[in-house]
């Protein structure tokens, strides 16, 4: 064989080896995606146990030590870390917050690119603000991080972050990681799927509890009605895990309210005693639910009752109103477990 032949084939044997090795490692990321989307979680409505096998399955395959998965707060003024994978160490750690108004170049990316592969993170302007807080003292060099869509707009961003030496992503890097931000949007429809079949089958069975109880009222005898309005309290109580549930009464003048009838869970303490012929105005904040004329639901978080009904109601984290009314008096549900 002469030389001149020698020299000619050498580079052909590079050449394909080189696409040997870039067909596998495609066939292996679309294998890992695969997997993924069978997973049920996904499509289950598990999402916290979703995104959890989805960063562990993207950092083993980018061979990464960091994947995270970001969801913007309601306000869109940041986001937050819903799930972060440490490889080195197996760790899922959350709640970390990254505001947008200190890092305006990075979230300006997020809802401009598909991808934000910064080779060389500390540099790169869409993710130099990073250098000081955040990049640096994690030893983190390179990151590739892909925005998810919700619903048409950016819902969150999966974040795949290098520590140590330089990383310079490929294309198929990129593509792979837009893939896994793909599978996220998923996981978020799966969990709202999940969501709303529960509510749908909660709310049958909430309407089958109330016909049940109505129907046990018929024809009662008044000797009766004290004790069938607590068992019936208990069980809308029950149901819906609250600590308490009770029937507050107005006087004819409309001026004073008290508790006339009170079930409360195993360990919480009645209030009732606590709530007779007290003034209606420590309670408009309870009031100006009940006169809304579906259920109403609410979160002590967002909006709070004024500071002397919350005295005397007792402190509790929700609180909700079944569309239940006698005359002038009112069904409450209270307790940590109503949201």
């Amino acid at each position: 064989m002469s030389e001149s032949h020698l020299v000619t084939r050498l580079p052909d044997l590079g050449v394909d080896g080189l696409l040997k090795e870039a067909e596998s490692r495609l066939r292996q990321k679309n294998q890992v995606l695969v997997e993924l989307a069978k997973r049920n979680g996904i499509h289950g409505g598990d999402f916290e146990s979703a995104i959890r096998e989805i960063t562990e399955a993207a950092a083993a395959t980018l061979e990464v030590e960091r994947v995270s998965v970001w969801l913007y707060t309601l306000d869109r003024q940041a986001i937050r870390c819903d799930d972060l994978f440490e490889r080195s160490v197996v760790r899922h750690t959350d709640g970390l917050v990254l505001n947008a108004k200190e890092y305006p170049a990075y979230f300006h990316a997020l809802e401009t690119e598909r991808t934000i592969a910064a080779h060389d993170a500390e540099r790169d302007a869409r993710t130099s603000e990073f250098a000081e807080t955040y990049l640096r003292p994690l030893g983190i060099t390179a990151m590739l991080d892909a925005p998810f869509r919700h619903l048409g707009q950016i819902a969150g961003v999966v974040c795949h972050e290098h520590v140590g030496t330089r990383r310079t992503w490929t294309i198929e890097d990129e593509h792979f990681a837009s893939a896994v931000a793909d599978l996220v949007s998923l996981a978020i429809d799966g969990a709202e799927r999940r969501k709303f079949r529960e509510s749908l089958q909660q709310r049958v069975e909430f309407e089958k509890l109330i016909t049940s109880i109505s129907k046990h009222f018929i024809d009662i005898a008044p000797d009766d009605l004290d004790a069938a309005l607590v068992n019936a309290l208990g069980a809308v109580g029950s149901f819906l895990g609250a600590d308490r549930s009770f029937v507050s009464q107005i006087d004819d003048a409309g001026r004073t309210i008290s508790i006339t009838h009170e079930w409360c869970a195993a360990g919480v303490e009645p209030r009732a005693q606590y709530v007779q012929h007290e003034p209606v105005e420590k309670f408009e904040f309870t009031l100006s639910g009940l006169r809304r004329p579906a259920c109403q639901r609410g979160r002590r978080a967002r909006v709070a009752p004024a500071r002397g009904e919350r005295l005397r109601a007792g402190r509790s984290s929700g609180f909700a109103w079944p569309p239940a009314r006698l005359v002038r008096a009112q069904l409450g549900v209270k307790g940590k477990r109503v949201v």
